[in-house]
């Protein structure tokens, strides 16, 4: 009777990835990847917007609520205790004085420590009557007259075409934007007792002096 060796089976070795299916599934990736970011980033940009303008929203009814309180009168144009801090009792947290889509850190015409939300990093400007003054004062319109001027609601002629507050520069230190009524830009109502108009623009640093709050 012969004998039979058995010799144990060896298990199979798993396959492994080769060099080009491994390419071929990082190009795969690479490719989706390109695709998905940029609707991301537009999804985020969108976000960013929308708290912009809730923003926006916020700062109006805190100035209707400071006109309620003070016989239908703006904040007074002055610096320091210029409107942030007028109307901070209305929004109360200073991070609602920017817009998430501004540059880092976005400058304010104020360094001292007595007002902070007058310092506080800000995007926003509020009309400053400018024109309305101009036209009141006729020739004896100077701009440092300006100083301690009030807007009163009921001299404002054309209340839904009016815009209260813009978006600035972000280098630019100004408080006050010039126009009353500038109807060519992308407009938002608050809705409120009153109407409000906020709008979504951005003013150029070397925009007309008139601006300038260097002296308030």
């Amino acid at each position: 009777m012969t004998s039979k060796r058995i010799v144990p089976s060896r298990p199979a070795r798993a396959r492994g990835f080769t060099l080009i299916e491994l390419l071929v599934v990082i190009a795969i990736i690479a490719i989706l990847a390109g695709m998905l970011l940029p609707a991301l980033s537009k999804a985020k940009e969108s976000g960013r917007r929308i708290a912009c303008v809730n923003n926006l929203r916020q700062l109006g009814m805190s100035l209707t609520m400071y006109a309620d309180d003070n016989e239908e009168k703006q904040p007074v144009r002055q610096l320091p205790n210029s409107w942030p801090t007028a109307l901070r009792d209305g929004y109360k947290d200073l991070k609602l004085l920017l817009c998430p889509s501004d540059g880092p850190n976005p400058a304010t015409g104020y360094s001292g420590t007595n007002y902070p939300a007058d310092a506080a990093p800000r995007s926003f400007i509020i009309n400053g009557w400018n024109d309305f003054f101009q036209q009141k004062m006729g020739a004896a319109w100077d701009f440092n007259k300006m100083v301690g001027t009030s807007m009163s609601e009921s001299d404002i002629p054309n209340p839904t075409e009016t815009i209260l507050f813009g978006e600035k520069d972000t280098l630019s230190q100004h408080y006050y934007m010039p126009a009353t009524t500038l109807k060519s830009l992308n407009i938002r109502v608050i809705p409120g007792p009153r109407m409000r108009e906020v709008p979504t623009m951005r003013l150029p640093m070397e925009a007309p002096g008139i601006l300038s709050m260097a002296a308030p």
